[in-house]
């Protein structure tokens, strides 16, 4: 396996911090997104009910709610700010830069991963969403993961992330990655490799994570 560098580490995590983390509480929430989830997540601390997400009083089922717990942890942390509503999103960008990072190093070499996280990282449009109190790089941080959990063959790891990208955005969570793993094991001509992934006890694990949400919301 190959050697993660500490100096090459401490520059990709630092980079994105600088680059995500920096500024995002300096200007007020931005219509139409932003408002909502700082909103709902404000709405649950003050009634209390982390299962049904709210807003202005009316239950509001537009997202899973991950996000909006993130963003109610945080707002317990820090305050009621633009920065407690856009923290979560942007520690998942810096998360999903290391991850990058380490993912790729260990399957290639440290240059390619130094390399990719660095390019993923100056993406505008990777920061600028890191910068948002919306849902996009939750989603990303658990569908890279869960990709890069198969290529290393950590399935087990695989299922509990795409899990909760499911909780993060919906059954997206486990359609993307699901169908670019399967279309992967066509091309490469692995499909074999299906019987070695515990597809039945790890869709068992999945829906064991994703699904009380939203069973508890149907019978609501």
């Amino acid at each position: 396996m190959n050697q993660i560098e500490k100096n090459s580490l401490l520059i990709v995590a630092g980079t994105a911090l600088f680059m995500i983390m920096f500024g995002i509480g300096s200007i007020p929430l931005l219509d139409p997104d932003e408002p909502v989830y700082a909103e709902t997540a404000r709405e649950m601390l003050a009634a209390g009910d982390f299962l049904s997400p709210r807003i202005f009083g009316n239950f509001w089922y537009d997202k899973p709610p991950m996000y909006y717990w993130l963003v109610a942890v945080a707002q317990f942390l820090f305050g009621d700010s633009e920065f407690a509503a856009r923290f979560p999103a942007a520690l998942m960008a810096c998360g999903t830069s290391v991850m990058m990072y380490v993912g790729i190093t260990r399957l290639f070499n440290e240059r390619a991963g130094f390399w990719s996280a660095m390019i993923l990282t100056s993406c505008v449009e990777f920061f600028y969403m890191g910068k948002a109190a919306v849902t996009d790089t939750t989603l990303l941080f658990f569908m890279t993961g869960a990709l890069l959990s198969f290529i290393h063959k950590r399935y087990w790891l695989m299922y509990v992330c795409m899990a909760l990208a499911t909780v993060t955005k919906g059954p997206i969570g486990i359609v993307f990655p699901g169908a670019i793993i399967f279309l992967y094991l066509v091309a490469m001509g692995q499909l074999r490799e299906i019987l070695r992934m515990h597809v039945i006890r790890g869709l068992l694990l999945y829906f064991l994570i994703a699904s009380p949400w939203y069973y508890a919301m149907y019978t609501v």
